[in-house]
C-alpha cells in the first residue's frame, strides 16, 4: 500500500492532466450551448473536487424527510457516518431531488468553492502486482464528482485512472493507461497515449497522461473533441422502447478549448483495517448519493458506491483492466464529428 516517499513522488510525477469542460460558473443556470440546443454537451460542467466538499453539502439518507437535517461541517458527516457504521447512503444537497438537474445546478453554482480544503483533486494510490503480475505496480487515482449529468442523473460520480508500471532495474517504467468509462473503461500502451509536461504543454517525453473527461457523465476518455457512443444494453432498449430522441453519446472538447486542470493528488494512507480521522471517507459502504427510484424509467440515477467498494477496480485493478476494459480505437475511429442536426 501507498506510504512511502517513493510512490508519492511517483504519484505526483505521472498524475494526469484533466481535459474538461469549463467549472460551472458562480451563481449560474443551467443552460445548453447554442450550437446543441436540442441535445447535449452543456456549456460547462462540474469539475473532481475535495471530497470534504460532498460531505459539507450532505447529509444521510432517511425515508422521511425530518430526518435530514443538514450538516454544519464536513467534519460532523463524518462523524455521523461512523455512528452509523458507514452503512447509510449519503443525500447530496438534502431536499434537492436527483433529477431536478437545475436545481442541482443551481445550488452547486451557489456553493462556496474558494476554500483550500474544497480545491480540485484525486486520490492516488498504488498497488502492487501479485503473481503473474508481480513484476509490475499500478498507479490509481480517483476523482469525485459532485453531479452526473448525463442521459441519466445521479447525485455523483466516481472515476479512475489507472498507469501500469513494469519493475525493472533502472526504476519503474510505464507500459498501460487504463481509464474508466461508466461500467468499464478503455487503455492503451504507454506510448501512443497523449502526454504533457508540468507545464501542461503536449510533449512527447511528458510524464501526465492526457485525460478527456465528458460532459456531465465524467466517463475519461483519450481523445477529443469526439463524440463516442455509449449505452448500457437495457438504457439502449429503453430509449428505442420509448423512441426517445436522446443522443446516448458522450462528449469530448478538444485540447485548445478545454479547461487543463493537474489536479491535487493526495495519497491515499494504507487499508489496513478502517481508515481514521480525515480519511474515515473511505470506509463509506453505503452509497455516495440518493437511491434510484424503483420504477423509474431514466436507469442508473443511484448514487455511485465508492472506491473502497468499487470491487476489481479497487481490489484487484490488473483483473479490471483485463476483464472490465477494451483497447481504445485509435484517434482516427474516435474523432467522429461534433455538429449533430437538432
Amino acid at each position: 500500500m501507498t506510504s512511502s516517499v517513493a510512490d508519492a513522488d511517483l504519484l505526483g510525477t505521472y498524475a494526469p492532466l484533466l481535459v474538461l469542460y469549463p467549472e460551472i460558473p458562480e451563481n449560474s443556470v443551467r443552460e445548453r450551448s447554442p450550437d446543441y440546443p436540442h441535445d447535449s454537451p452543456l456549456q460547462y460542467d462540474y469539475h473532481p473536487r475535495d471530497v470534504k466538499l460532498v460531505l459539507e453539502n450532505s447529509t444521510l439518507h432517511t425515508r422521511f424527510r425530518f430526518g435530514r437535517g443538514k450538516t454544519t461541517g464536513w467534519r460532523q458527516m463524518l462523524d455521523r457516518m461512523q455512528r452509523k457504521d458507514y452503512g447509510k447512503d449519503l443525500d447530496v444537497l438534502p431536499g434537492t431531488q436527483p433529477n431536478n438537474r437545475d436545481a442541482f445546478w443551481s445550488a452547486y453554482a451557489a456553493i462556496p468553492k474558494d476554500r483550500q480544503e474544497f480545491g480540485r483533486s484525486c486520490y492516488a494510490r498504488v498497488i502492487s502486482g501479485k503473481r503473474a503480475n508481480q513484476d509490475q505496480i499500478v498507479a490509481q487515482y480517483w476523482y469525485a464528482y459532485f453531479y452526473n449529468d448525463f442521459w441519466n442523473t445521479h447525485e455523483m460520480d466516481w472515476e479512475t485512472v489507472m498507469i501500469v508500471f513494469k519493475l525493472t532495474e533502472e526504476g519503474p517504467k510505464p507500459t498501460v493507461c487504463a481509464y474508466s468509462a461508466h461500467m468499464g473503461g478503455h487503455w492503451l500502451p504507454w506510448p501512443q497515449v497523449k502526454k504533457a509536461g508540468d507545464d501542461l504543454e503536449v510533449e512527447d517525453n511528458g510524464t501526465h497522461p492526457v485525460v478527456y473527461v465528458a460532459n456531465g457523465s465524467h466517463a475519461n476518455y483519450f481523445y477529443g473533441p469526439a463524440m463516442y457512443p455509449t449505452a448500457p444494453p437495457l438504457a439502449a432498449m429503453a430509449a428505442d422502447l420509448l423512441k426517445s430522441n436522446r443522443r446516448l453519446v458522450d462528449y469530448t472538447t478538444s485540447w485548445e478549448e478545454g479547461a487543463r486542470h493537474l489536479v491535487q493528488a493526495k495519497i491515499i494512507p494504507p487499508d489496513d483495517v478502517n481508515w481514521t480521522d480525515d480519511w474515515r471517507w473511505l470506509n463509506q459502504k453505503g452509497r455516495w448519493g440518493s437511491p434510484g427510484k424503483w420504477f423509474d424509467l431514466e436507469f442508473g440515477d443511484s448514487g455511485p458506491h465508492g472506491p473502497s467498494q468499487a470491487g476489481d477496480r479497487w481490489e484487484f485493478p490488473f483483473r479490471w483492466i483485463d476483464t472490465h476494459c477494451t483497447r481504445a480505437p485509435s484517434q482516427e475511429e474516435s474523432l467522429v464529428p461534433t455538429q449533430i442536426e437538432p
